[in-house]
């Protein structure tokens, strides 16, 4: 067909677009042109035509990157061509679908695609994943900022736009463009904290919560009441989805690294201004000391005023293999084990990133394993521990530290060891509960003291008496153990959730026994798996409990050692 042909007003619309491609620039074509080039034509001619309703304009434009397709281009040039027809027509059109077709034959050009992955932490949600195929074939996750720019670039644009409309605007948005324009609301929150385009993990997370999430929320609503809404609509764009993307940009900044520098010393002792995602135990002033020894050791603790690592929520399938290991290794305290995955795994379902537990006491009889079950609570979340025995503990200051007016003063205990292990998040084990002093004439008694700590608000604002200033220790985590519960004041009772764990039976001996040959190997310094064939030679029938155990094994190691390994065997 050629220009005489086409009727004035395609022929019109032909001229004023003004393409930059030579191929475009032919047009209109021939009439003896291949029918792929006359399709191309007609499509464009409908887009860019006012006078056609908005959606088949569109849909018009949506078909353009499959007849381009058609063509047979070389796989450089078709994403070119792409990107010059639908950028002159977008100016025309102004549709978020078609903005977002601009964005990905740009990812075309630097061979990136879209794939949805549908993960099961949290079940049943899919979340869009760019992904690059390489020359074996194998698919691996885009983290190549540069590659991102263009398409990065024109999600965030459009949503930014989008952001600034009137709500009554998306009632009569197209359906297209709904769904488009959610799907860049995803991408942008998600690949928008690449080193390009960040400031901080924490300006993004921002940003999603402040901004991102409203705009979803008004476009989702907007979709919904849209005569094209459909059931998979919820799948992609819903509550679950908007989890997954908080979730995943929680947990990114929970795992960049905080850098590790005081507070700038010309902010007349404000904290130094950081946009790291982390947990700033120390938010105030920490009043100098009254000599160059005071001044020294307090000179330590600036770094708690800057943003530390918090511990990681473990994923659901981590939580499982975590709940399945210590079961193995304390099979008569299932329910106890169970009891606190299920904490762990309730946050992680919900979208919680951080690393939490509800103060716990574990309850049962001497030599049950209460114990050794905490330490490995903690050492298999990976967590700072600190085991206190309070057994007739006359006091407090083993918890609180003692004031800078004592020769021997020093910060909380607590304090120190997030200082020392460069962490907010830490386990603490209370062992023995039951036994503390609970009223004491001339000091305050362990148990007072333990009342702020296991209360979340009150640990927030904790005041070391030296430090003399208030410390957030609200991510500091507790075990406690006891042997009865009716010694235990009622309010520290009120703080706790209690989970009782059983005498170990007979059966359970083996794994009793494997344990602790386990812990003598980590205590002597030797590889784990050092006594693992002797855990099943050692005798247990004369053992009661598991403490005797314990015993028998270092007995059992002693002897086994001068029969096996003595003098005589060493050449």
């Amino acid at each position: 067909m050629s220009a005489d042909e086409l009727d004035p007003r395609e022929n019109h619309i032909l001229q004023t677009i003004g393409f930059n491609h030579p191929l475009l620039q032919l047009m209109p074509y021939p009439s003896d042109a291949p029918r792929r080039l006359q399709d191309l034509q007609t499509l464009v001619c409908r887009a860019a035509d006012e006078e056609n309703a908005y959606p088949a304009r569109v849909e018009a434009a949506l078909g353009l990157r499959s007849a381009i397709s058609k063509l047979a281009l070389s796989p450089k040039e078709t994403p070119h061509l792409a990107i010059d027809l639908l950028e002159g027509l977008n100016c025309w059109l102004r549709s978020p679908a078609v903005s977002e077709q601009v964005a990905w034959a740009h990812l075309e050009g630097v061979d990136i695609e879209l794939d949805i992955r549908t993960f099961s932490d949290p079940p049943l949600y899919p979340l869009p994943t760019l992904v690059r195929t390489t020359e074996g074939g194998r698919r691996v996750t885009l983290k190549d900022a540069n590659d991102l720019s263009r398409a990065v670039g024109i999600w965030t644009h459009s949503t930014l736009q989008l952001g600034s409309k009137p709500v009554t605007a998306f009632n009569l948005m197209y359906v297209a463009d709904l769904r488009a324009a959610l799907r860049m609301v995803i991408l942008s929150s998600l690949y928008q904290d690449l080193d390009q385009f960040r400031k901080s993990e924490r300006a993004t997370i921002d940003r999603f919560e402040e901004t991102g999430l409203s705009l979803w929320q008004t476009l989702l609503s907007a979709l919904r009441n849209s005569p094209g809404y459909m059931l998979n609509d919820e799948k992609l764009f819903g509550e679950q989805v908007q989890s997954a993307v908080w979730h995943s940009l929680r947990t990114k900044a929970l795992l960049s690294p905080v850098p590790d520098a005081p507070p700038d010393s010309n902010s007349q002792g404000a904290p130094l201004a950081r946009e790291r995602f982390g947990h700033t135990v120390i938010k105030g002033v920490i009043p100098p000391g009254a000599n160059d020894e005071d001044r020294s050791t307090l000179a330590r603790y600036e770094r708690l005023r800057s943003p530390m690592p918090i511990a990681r929520l473990p994923d659901v399938l981590q939580i499982d293999a975590f709940e399945a290991k210590l079961v193995a290794e304390f099979p008569w305290a299932t329910d106890a084990i169970g009891a606190i995955a299920g904490d762990l795994r309730s946050r992680r379902l919900f979208g919680g990133v951080e690393l939490g537990m509800q103060p716990t006491l574990l309850v049962g009889q001497p030599g049950c394993g209460k114990t050794r079950l905490a330490r490995r609570v903690a050492e298999e979340l990976g967590l700072p521990f600190w085991s206190i025995s309070l057994a007739a503990m006359g006091d407090s200051r083993a918890i609180l530290g003692t004031s800078r007016g004592w020769s021997t003063g020093q910060a909380s205990p607590l304090v120190n060891l997030l200082l020392e292990r460069t962490s907010s998040s830490a386990m603490v084990l209370l062992d023995e509960l039951d036994k503390a002093c609970t009223t004491l004439r001339s000091d305050v008694p362990p148990t007072s003291t333990l009342l702020n700590l296991l209360e979340t608000e009150n640990a927030r604002v904790w005041y070391d008496t030296y430090l003399q200033t208030a410390c957030d220790l609200s991510k500091v985590m507790y075990l406690a153990t006891a042997n009865a519960l009716s010694p235990i004041p009622k309010p520290l009772m009120s703080r706790l959730r209690v989970i009782l764990v059983p005498e170990p039976r007979k059966a359970d001996f083996a794994a009793i026994a494997r344990g602790a040959l386990l812990d003598i190997a980590r205590e002597w310094g030797l590889p784990e798996t050092t006594f693992t064939e002797l855990s099943e030679t050692m005798p247990l029938a004369a053992a009661s409990n598991a403490r005797e155990i314990r015993t028998f094994a270092r007995d059992y190691l002693n002897e086994w050692a001068q029969r096996s390994l003595g003098q005589s065997r060493m050449h």
